[in-house]
C-alpha cells in the first residue's frame, strides 16, 4: 500500500526540483500560472476568500472584490514558489532583495538584551520576513512555526527556514522554551493573525470582532521583552519592503487580561493599516471570521 505522506513528498519535491531548474523568474511565472488555474478552474477556497473581502471591504463593487481575489491567489502562489525556490538562494541574494525602511528598532531592541519578539501576519512573504533578521543583521531567531500534516514536507521546509542559523520550534510544544530564549536576550519570530479559538482574545478587525490567540502578547508583557510589529511589502518588481514598528505598552489597563488583549489590537491594528493600503498581499483564505 502506498504511503500517502511519500507520494504527497514526491509531488511536493518534484515542484521543488522544477523550480531550481527554472530559476527564479521562471518560478514566479509559475506560480502566477498555477493561481490562475486555481482561481478561475479548481476555485479552491474562492468562496471563503471572496466572503472575506466582502465582509472586510463592504463598500468596494463586486468586480472589485474578484480582482482583489485573483490578485491574491497570484500573492500566494508566489510566496509558495519562492520557498520552494528558497534553498537554492544564498543569503547575500536573500538581503540584497529586501529594503528595510527603520533597522535602528531592530539594532535597538537588540541592545536592550531583553529578548525581542518579532509579530507579523501573514501578510505580503511572511516567509521572507522570517528571514530578515539572519540574512540582513547576522541574528538568529528562533522561529515559531505550525506543523503540516506531512511531516516530510514540515521536516523540509523547517530546514529551509532554518537556513543552518534560525531555529525553529513547533507551536503547541514550545512555551517553556519561548520563554527560556526570550530571558536569555534571543529573538523570536511568531505570525500573531491566525484565528483563536472560539474563547480566545478578542480584537477588533476591519470592524469585525475578531479571535487571537494570547501568546505573543502574554510572552511579552512576562517577560518585559519588547515587540516589533512587522510587515513585509512585495513590490512591483518582487523586491522586499520591510516595515518595523515598536509595539507600545504605554497606558496599558490594570488587568493582565485586558492588557494581552489591548496588546493584540494594537498589533492587528498595524497590520489592518497595511492590509487596507495592499488588500491583495493578505492571506484571505484563511477563515479569519468563522465565529
Amino acid at each position: 500500500m502506498l504511503d500517502k505522506n511519500k507520494v504527497e513528498f514526491f509531488f511536493f519535491n518534484f515542484f521543488v526540483k522544477l523550480c531550481k531548474v527554472l530559476g527564479l523568474g521562471g518560478t514566479r511565472r509559475l506560480a502566477i500560472v498555477f493561481s490562475f488555474i486555481v482561481f478561475k478552474f479548481l476555485a479552491i477556497r474562492k468562496k471563503v476568500v471572496i466572503t472575506n473581502l466582502k465582509k472586510a471591504f463592504p463598500e468596494k463593487p463586486g468586480n472589485e472584490i474578484k480582482q482583489i481575489a485573483l490578485s491574491c491567489y497570484k500573492n500566494i502562489f508566489i510566496t509558495f514558489f519562492e520557498l520552494m525556490y528558497l534553498p537554492n538562494m544564498t543569503d547575500g541574494k536573500i538581503s540584497g532583495m529586501i529594503e528595510v525602511a527603520n533597522p535602528d528598532l531592530i539594532t535597538d531592541g537588540v541592545a536592550e538584551g531583553k529578548g525581542l519578539i518579532f509579530l507579523t501576519g501573514h501578510f505580503g512573504s511572511w516567509e521572507i520576513a522570517a528571514l530578515v533578521p539572519s540574512t540582513k543583521f547576522n541574528l538568529p531567531m528562533n522561529l515559531l512555526v505550525q506543523p503540516q500534516r506531512n511531516p516530510l514536507v514540515t521536516k523540509w521546509l523547517n530546514s529551509a527556514r532554518s537556513r543552518n542559523i534560525n531555529n525553529v520550534m513547533e507551536a503547541g510544544l514550545s512555551v517553556r522554551k519561548i520563554y527560556e530564549v526570550i530571558k536569555k536576550g534571543e529573538l523570536v519570530g511568531i505570525v500573531g493573525d491566525q484565528r483563536g479559538p472560539r474563547e480566545g482574545v478578542r480584537v477588533n478587525f476591519f470592524g469585525i470582532n475578531t479571535s487571537l490567540y494570547p501568546g505573543a502578547a502574554a510572552f511579552a508583557l512576562k517577560t518585559k521583552c519588547s515587540v516589533l510589529a512587522s510587515i513585509v511589502i512585495r513590490k512591483p518588481d518582487y523586491n522586499y519592503k520591510v516595515i518595523f514598528e515598536k509595539l507600545s505598552f504605554e497606558n496599558l489597563p490594570e488587568n493582565f487580561e485586558e492588557q494581552i488583549r489591548e496588546v493584540n489590537q494594537r498589533f492587528i491594528s498595524f497590520i489592518e493599516k497595511y492590509v487596507r493600503m495592499y488588500p491583495e498581499q493578505y492571506f484571505w483564505m484563511h477563515n479569519l471570521w468563522k465565529y
